[in-house]
């Protein structure tokens, strides 16, 4: 048996040591920008008492340890998938997370087989290891994003960065699709968002998580990719993680940065972004309808509130997960129908290579009659990341916010050179919207999101 979870329970290191500080995260961007009042001076308190590198540490060890000690097998993608079925069946991740993370820990694991530093391949066992605690950390943040009442920080916001970004390498062409990409591209998105697991962050001041995710990784990851894909790389991938936020992307030069930061832009729909609030339980989400566009009063809040606890009860769900989705329903708020309903209003359809601006070009849907129907004139994305990122590539995100009654295909282009782009709208079949329309109609009894969402 696995004893000792390697990097987990190390307690003779929980004395606080104090903030990694070996990145320059100043030359990065600048912290000053991440929260109202938050100085590169108040960063530098916060980061002592946070101390990002261990704390998160333990709360990984700290989400994960219902489900037990890592499993025996040898082979780096069964012990990974022994070990997501250990993590459901303790009742840390619902049962819809279990695909996606199987999916993506054996493609990182097969990644890593097919690559190799100075011309050797990497060892097993160090394969093994990595994609173990690449599982516990997903893990740990689904965990946490059960507990949340905003967009998805967890397992399935993590599968839609990964597809995104595969798929950004992938119509680049085979120069940059190799394997060891397709392993530096997973890494970073299967750690960017752990610093959502410090307390700030649990406490809604989680601007400065990037810089967090990334001194975690750098403090218990980075050596292990050190081992695997080498110094360079590791170090690379964690300037990945402390700028998957910024809307930079240069095909050219900087392919795996870019795949990584265009994902994190994008993937703000529902597909991606829904909280397991409403992803599990699609009664709460007609909830989020009845009171959308009206003036909601603090009593009916309270109303709202226990509707939706009453519906967490009424599942079948695990106990722990019951517990964390009744913690989502406390920060349920007047706005919540604003973030979260928006995300309904489109998705991505595709991603090509643009060759004439030698850029990748992201083809959205949009469904006006959806975006209407749901929450009438108020759509609000609740992505301003997803708005910087539009407006600067050329795409007015207030297109997904302006009821036509039709359904549209969106593109819009992703040029390093932010030269003036043109978008281009065009005209696609309504039957989504007729098909999700009926459905809603029917939404009452249904047990599961992928019931009521096509």
């Amino acid at each position: 048996m696995h004893k000792h979870l390697a990097g987990h329970h190390d307690q003779k290191k929980h004395g606080r040591e104090g903030p990694n500080t070996s990145y320059n995260y100043a030359q990065l961007y600048d912290p000053s920008q991440w929260h109202g009042d938050l100085t590169p001076e108040r960063l530098a308190r916060l980061d002592a008492q946070v101390n990002a590198g261990e704390s998160i540490n333990e709360v990984v060890s700290s989400r994960v340890s219902p489900a037990g000690e890592w499993p025996e097998d040898k082979d780096a993608s069964a012990a990974v998938i022994s070990r997501v079925a250990s993590l459901a069946a303790s009742g840390v991740i619902p049962q819809d997370s279990v695909e996606p993370m199987r999916i993506h820990l054996t493609s990182l694991v097969e990644a890593l087989h097919g690559s190799s530093v100075n011309g050797k391949k990497i060892p097993a066992s160090d394969i093994r290891e990595l994609s173990l605690r690449a599982t516990d950390a997903i893990a740990a943040q689904e965990n946490e994003s059960l507990g949340r009442q905003l967009g998805d920080h967890g397992a399935h916001h993590i599968a839609g960065n990964i597809n995104i970004a595969l798929s950004a390498l992938s119509v680049m062409g085979t120069t940059n699709d190799t394997p060891k990409a397709r392993a530096a591209v997973m890494i970073a998105c299967m750690f960017h968002d752990t610093g959502y697991l410090t307390a700030p962050s649990q406490n809604f001041q989680d601007k400065p998580h990037p810089h967090w995710s990334a001194q975690y990784y750098e403090k218990q990851i980075a050596p292990m990719i050190a081992k695997t894909l080498g110094k360079e790389e590791s170090e690379y991938i964690g300037k990945v993680i402390a700028t998957h936020d910024s809307s930079d992307v240069d095909w050219a030069n900087n392919p795996v940065a870019s795949a990584v930061r265009l994902a994190d832009n994008v993937a703000i729909f529902h597909k991606e972004k829904l909280p397991g609030l409403f992803r599990l339980i699609p009664e709460n989400l007609a909830i989020l309808r009845e009171i959308s566009g009206a003036e909601v009063t603090d009593e009916q809040v309270v109303d709202v509130q226990k509707r939706m606890v009453a519906n967490v009860k009424a599942t079948t769900l695990p106990v722990r997960i019951k517990q964390r989705l009744v913690h989502a329903v406390g920060e349920v708020s007047k706005r919540t129908p604003e973030f979260t309903l928006g995300m309904l209003s489109g998705g991505i359809k595709s991603i090509e290579w643009n060759e004439e601006e030698k850029a990748v070009q992201i083809n959205l849907i949009k469904d006006e009659r959806v975006s209407s129907m749901l929450n009438r004139l108020r759509i609000d994305l609740g992505q301003s990341q997803f708005m910087k990122f539009a407006r600067k590539y050329g795409l007015d995100p207030n297109t997904f916010a302006t009821p036509s009654g039709t359904s549209e295909e969106i593109s819009f282009v992703t040029d390093a050179k932010e030269t003036d782009l043109v978008i281009s709208i065009q005209r696609v079949t309504k039957s989504l919207a007729r098909i999700i329309e009926s459905v809603y109609k029917h939404l009452k009894g249904k047990r599961s999101y992928a019931d009521v969402c096509v």
